[in-house]
């Protein structure tokens, strides 16, 4: 008979429902409350007879109504959410006609989208969505209204049955029914359904079961009921009644009204279901309600909707199995399995015939990614909603546990990353549910696309009672879910109190079928909120300290307030807050409450350099700082001070790390035709250009790119794309392997670093972490001991590897003009490094590889790199945030430039012919490595830039006066600090810098360029920087 389990997969709905109404009438097809608004019952059991009954009804009334039809003709429904959705569905099939199913939460603009969107004329509805209904027909008058029949009159008279005498062959590609994707992130979609998308649900009876015999849940025979929301115009809903029909999953439907924990748990007593599908914020409700020993009586739970607190989850799956749902309107959901064990409850198992495979995203996440294979097309909806692709990419967001590689965990969705203006990313999903449990909050939406930092507005339940609480109030209590919320997710997406606000309770959040936030419409919606927040100064701390207090008292209140500032109950007095993740805005703040802390305890305006609180990153030394100043004690806050014994950390950390480096050098054995060189830090901007030259070179066989990122070779893509390059063929050539620079064997794996030890003759080490507030200490393990490492590679391999160390002009910064142009050599004096942390690690890193060329042989080449500038072409940028562009960028909004910059040399080398000079030097030293065992190179440009000839340049692309740097440096400072201003003005986030570079006056270090000059053709043909090409500069940056 047509219909059968003989057919399964390829079997139309009509069919089945035939078939089953054939051989068990009496059967129950679902469990339905009569009264939908009422979960007490009365229940029915509503049987595959009166399915049928409903059906034909149905089909027939629709024939006598909706007239002038041609087959394939849309008719939507929008109706209460009871088991009518289905009978709709099923009528409208056997009819020739096709169902579109729209969310009844839609506002008025999205129905009127999708309607044209669409194109259907006829519209039926149930008396409860008749005000809806109205609506539409005020602004669409042409569609034709129809109030569908009752239950009861679809069942309470035996009709003759409506004929269906299609075949699969003929109608599997003809379409079947219409929804609509969620709308997040824009105005929803429609989503086709073919009668060959629905036979892909039945056909998962047919896949390939786990080694050890684990198959989708609803496969098999069962012991009970399975309990059901009532989401039927969407896929995570309908599919239980497919289920219902396709598999005989005897179904409860929950009334459509939202429930409560405890009108569920009374469902669940009366009801007693085998499983059941709930929203993960019911489990969590039920399990703090205390009904875990009723939720403990199911088999299994499937969740969805959001995922469930992991303390939750951890105690719920110990009382009964949970399946983390997933799946995505156009594939449908996926064939996934019962955990195989109770604490992997949050990940995800799917098998294998739905062909869902995982590609790296960034970091340790991956999207989903459906590929076509021979028979995938069989069991995944995908292929039939878009026939052509080979591909479907589901912008689904995952991590993979991390021993059981078949188990993934749903992250979110990639239009919910958000990207701030640094170009930072982060995902927000799991800290807004963490948020939203909050009983006062409803909804909790995070915010900061393009923005400096994140920004939390949060719909909350309004207290009839107490409706004149302030928002501060609501804040402060819920601000510790906030707390919570932030050890979710980097320190860059962590929330800070003053970005908090409350929206404005007239304006409902707009919600998709899911009961997900749709983020582009609720952010227009409350777009003058989230201006508002962001126009706060970033730090205002409204405690006060008392005028009388000991030191105990200030540590009290120092660490109440960056706790407050850094989001996190986790500080003490020792915690180094560089060790959480802090960040330049992060500093500010600081900087900020310590301004106006000392302001209103001492009434003067007292200034804290960036570096002291570097070097001061404990909650105990800032206190012990403010105490000291708010009491008129001369503490130095100056960073000379921190700096006077740098000489002698200096000489010990050089002995440190070369007295063990052995003696006697060994000859380099003769050149081979071909190269394999490590490439360190890829990914920049530097070794990017660098690593595109490598490409480019035939005697180059192989590149070991080694970076700190565990998605170093996605990176590396992206980057070349930005920059018009070429990655076609870099998988050919490049290996990319994570590192970590300052462990025995750069903590790669034995083989790995065998093989390197086998094959490579040159080592480029470029990774350094650029930033010039950290102290010293903080380069010592990763970056100074990591130039140890290196050395010990180049001892232990056969080649002899030869290390071209990046270096930096820092190392010798401290240089007296007066003593002439720095030497092309290594400088055995530990005082002319420039005091800062990175200039200082570089320079004591020459002195460690300088020293393992005299004493062990090994060739070297320092290649002492001045500033490195934009390209010459027209793809990629300088760095917005290093000073110069920030400079710029910060003097278009000021309306100011300043006349002169003396604190810098204009000796600038654009990156690519900087890449350019470096191989040149490379091939030279090949040449030369075995007579001279190491060698420094200056890479400055000698023809320098003159300031003034490059600001009408800057004054032909936006107006600006010319100012002494002293007025602009005046107006930088007057302005207050909120994250709208940081992102329009960037050179606040280097005040310190600008601040301290003010009094940099008379004849700048120049460095000797003649041994660069003699090996580099590159560099003899340099020019100073034009007009043009700064030009270029600043159409990158878009001014």
């Amino acid at each position: 008979m047509l219909g059968g389990p003989e057919e399964t997969g390829r079997r139309l709905l009509p069919h089945v429902l035939a078939y089953q109404t054939a051989k068990n009438p009496k059967e129950t097809f679902a469990t339905i409350p009569l009264d939908s608004n009422d979960h007490r019952g009365p229940w029915y059991d509503f049987t595959f007879e009166d399915l049928t009954r409903a059906v034909d009804y149905t089909a027939w009334w629709i024939d006598a109504h909706l007239v002038d039809f041609k087959a394939g003709d849309i008719v939507a429904y929008l109706g209460v959410s009871d088991i009518r959705y289905f009978v709709v569905f099923l009528a409208c099939m056997k009819t020739g006609r096709v169902t579109f199913l729209p969310s009844p939460r839609n506002s008025l603009a999205t129905h009127s989208h999708l309607l044209q969107e669409v194109g259907y004329k006829d519209l039926m509805y149930t008396p409860e969505r008749q005000s809806s209904v109205e609506e539409i027909h005020k602004s669409h008058p042409n569609i034709r209204l129809w109030k569908t029949p009752s239950l009861e009159e679809m069942t309470k008279q035996v009709v003759k049955p409506y004929p269906f005498n299609t075949s699969f062959e003929v109608a599997e590609d003809m379409l079947g029914a219409l929804m609509h994707s969620s709308g997040t992130t824009g105005m929803p979609k429609p989503v086709k359904f073919s009668n060959g998308y629905f036979a892909c649900y039945d056909n998962l009876a047919r896949c390939t079961p786990t080694e050890d015999g684990r198959t989708y849940p609803f496969i098999g025979e069962r012991k009970g009921q399975h309990l059901a929301p009532a989401i039927f115009f969407h896929m995570s809903g309908f599919l239980h009644l497919l289920e219902a029909l396709l598999r005989n999953l005897k179904i409860i439907i929950v009334p459509e009204r939202m429930l409560n924990e405890r009108a569920l748990a009374e469902i669940l007593q009366a009801k007693n279901p085998y499983s059941a599908t709930l929203i993960s914020s019911i489990v969590e409700s039920l399990y703090h309600a205390g009904s875990l020993p009723i939720l403990a009586k199911l088999d299994f739970i499937i969740t969805g909707g959001g995922p469930i607190s992991r303390s939750v989850g951890d105690a719920v799956s110990k009382e009964v199995s949970l399946i983390s749902g997933y799946g995505c309107t156009e594939a449908g959901i996926p064939p996934y399995v019962v955990p195989q064990s109770p604490e992997d409850w949050r990940y995800i198992q799917i098998l294998p015939d739905w062909g869902l495979e995982l590609e790296h995203y960034e970091d340790d996440t991956f999207e989903g990614v459906i590929k076509r294979r021979s028979k995938t097309r069989d069991f995944n909806g995908v292929f039939h909603s878009h026939p052509h692709l080979d591909e479907y990419r589901t912008k689904d967001l995952f991590s993979k546990h991390p021993t059981k590689q078949e188990l993934m965990a749903f992250e979110g969705r990639i239009d919910d990353v958000i990207v701030l203006s640094n170009g930072e990313k982060f995902n927000p999903s799991e800290m807004e549910l963490i948020i939203a449990r909050h009983p006062k909050v409803k909804q909790a939406m995070i915010v900061g696309e393009g923005r400096f930092e994140p920004a939390l507005i949060l719909e909350v339940h309004m207290d009839p009672n107490n409706a004149d609480i302030s928002g501060n109030i609501l804040i402060d209590e819920i601000w510790p879910h906030v707390i919570e919320a932030n050890k979710t997710t980097y320190a860059h997406g962590r929330i800070v109190k003053s970005r908090i606000a409350i929206a404005d309770p007239s304006v409902p959040f707009k919600l998709g079928p899911k009961h997900t936030i749709q983020r582009r419409h609720t952010i227009q919606d409350h777009a003058a909120t989230i201006d508002g927040v962001y126009s706060k100064p970033i730090y205002s701390y409204t405690k006060v300290l008392r005028s009388q207090h000991s030191l105990s008292e200030v540590q009290e209140f120092v660490l109440e307030a960056m706790s407050d500032l850094l989001g996190t109950f986790d500080l003490t007095l020792s915690t180094n807050m560089l060790d959480l993740g802090i960040d330049s805005l992060h500093m500010l703040q600081i900087m900020a409450f310590i301004r106006n802390t000392l302001q209103q305890q001492t009434g003067e305006d007292v200034r804290v350099a960036a570096t002291w609180l570097y070097e001061n990153p404990t909650v105990e030394r800032i206190a012990e700082i403010v105490f000291s100043l708010i009491s008129r004690k001369d503490f130095p806050v100056t960073h000379d001070s921190q700096v006077a014994d740098a000489s002698k950390k200096i000489e010990t950390l050089v002995k440190k790390y070369t007295e063990t480096i052995p003696k006697g050098p060994r000859a380099i054995p003769p050149s081979e035709p071909t190269h394999s060189v490590v490439l360190t830090g890829s990914t920049g901007s530097l070794g990017s250009y660098v690593l595109n030259l490598l490409l480019k070179l035939p005697t180059v066989e192989r590149i070991y790119c080694l970076n700190r990122s565990a998605n170093a070779e996605s990176k590396q893509r992206k980057s070349f794309e930005k920059k018009g390059l070429d990655f076609t063929n870099a998988h050919r050539v490049c290996k990319f392997y994570q590192a970590r620079y300052g462990e025995s064997q750069l903590g790669l794996p034995n083989s790995v670093y065998a093989e390197l030890t086998l094959s490579v003759d040159a080592i480029i080490h470029n990774a350094w972490e650029v930033n010039f507030n950290l102290g010293l200490d903080h380069f010592e393990s990763v970056h100074i001991q990591g130039v140890r490492r290196l050395v010990e590679l180049s001892l232990e391999s056969r080649r002899f590897a030869h290390i071209h160390f990046i270096s930096s002009r820092g190392s010798v910064g401290a240089w007296a003009p007066e003593k002439g142009p720095v030497p092309e050599q290594i400088i055995e004096d530990s005082s002319i490094a420039d005091g800062l942390g990175y200039g200082t690690s570089k320079h004591i890193s020459e002195r460690i590889l300088a020293r393992a060329a005299t004493q062990a042989g090994v060739p070297v080449t320092i290649h002492r790199v001045g500033q490195v500038a934009g390209p010459t072409t027209e793809h990629g940028e300088w760095n917005r945030d290093e000073w110069l562009p920030s400079l710029v960028i910060t003097s278009k909004e000021m309306g100011q430039i300043p006349e002169s910059v003396s604190f810098a040399p204009m000796d600038w080398i654009p990156v690519d012919t900087m890449a350019h000079i470096i191989i040149d030097l490379i091939k030279t030293r090949e040449k030369s490595e075995s007579d001279v065992r190491c060698q420094i190179f200056h890479l400055s440009n000698p023809h320098e830039t003159n300031w003034s000839s490059l600001v009408p340049t800057i004054q032909n692309r936006f107006t600006a006066r010319s100012v002494p740097f002293s007025t602009w440096l005046r107006t930088l400072e007057s302005t207050e600090l909120s994250s709208e201003e940081i992102a329009l003005k960037p050179a606040l986030k280097l005040l310190d810098f600008f601040t301290s570079s003010a009094g940099v006056q008379g004849r700048l270090q120049q460095l000797s360029t003649d041994a660069t000059a003699a090996a580099s053709k590159t560099f003899r043909e340099l020019g100073p920087t034009s007009p043009e090409l700064f030009n270029l500069w600043l159409c990158q940056w878009y001014l």
